[in-house]
């Protein structure tokens, strides 16, 4: 995941990380192989997190 922070840093991407990777950093003992990460929404934010072709994938609905 490295590679996904260091990317997000060099463009000042405004994100927080959530999910089983946040939890274990926390000190929780969960199991999880994906990277869960929440992108704030403005449109200047949304073109330095995926310049480099990511393709946001939501999996739960916008409130």
């Amino acid at each position: 995941y490295e590679e996904i922070f260091r990317a997000f840093q060099k463009q000042k991407v405004k994100y927080v990380l959530v999910g089983g990777i946040a939890a274990n950093l926390l000190g929780a003992m969960r199991s999880t192989a994906d990277l869960d990460i929440l992108v704030e929404m403005s449109d200047d934010n949304l073109k330095n997190a995926f310049w480099r072709g990511w393709e946001p994938r939501l999996r739960v609905g916008m409130l």
